[in-house]
């Protein structure tokens, strides 16, 4: 249990939830917060849509998502083109993505893999990133 997770950060959490398929609880506990319910409260702040409970009752899954015959499958969603991206860097580059890092789309578009558009960020780095581009009209 690491209590320096910052569970405010939109792609941490998403990754957390979504991607690896984490529960409200799991997700909490990796934050050393007590309440499911302030995690919660983040995912809606950033959009993040909670699961079905079926899905925490563990159903067939692969890699933390749900195979695509299952009946729950949605079709990938934004995370299939996040591990195409992942997919591309790691074949040009020979090397895996580490823990703490993500592809970023330099040109914000999640669709265009093109080697040159694609960066290796810290967790950190690529939410600053994103933050400021939601936020810079504001300023």
């Amino acid at each position: 249990m690491s209590k320096n997770i910052d569970y405010k950060s939109e792609y941490w959490l998403y990754d957390q939830y979504v991607n690896k398929g984490n529960t409200l609880k799991q997700v909490a506990e990796k934050c050393g917060i007590k309440s499911e319910a302030t995690i919660h409260y983040w995912m809606r702040k950033f959009n993040i849509q909670s699961r079905e409970a079926g899905f925490q009752r563990g159903h067939k899954m692969h890699e933390g998502r749900y195979e695509e015959n299952h009946n729950c499958w949605k079709g990938g969603g934004r995370s299939h083109y996040y591990r195409q991206a992942r997919k591309a860097w790691e074949e040009h580059w020979d090397i895996p993505v580490q823990e703490g890092y993500i592809i970023h789309h330099v040109d914000r578009n999640i669709k265009n893999n093109d080697i040159c558009n694609l960066v290796l960020l810290t967790w950190s780095e690529h939410t600053k990133i994103h933050w400021r581009d939601r936020h810079a009209n504001r300023i």
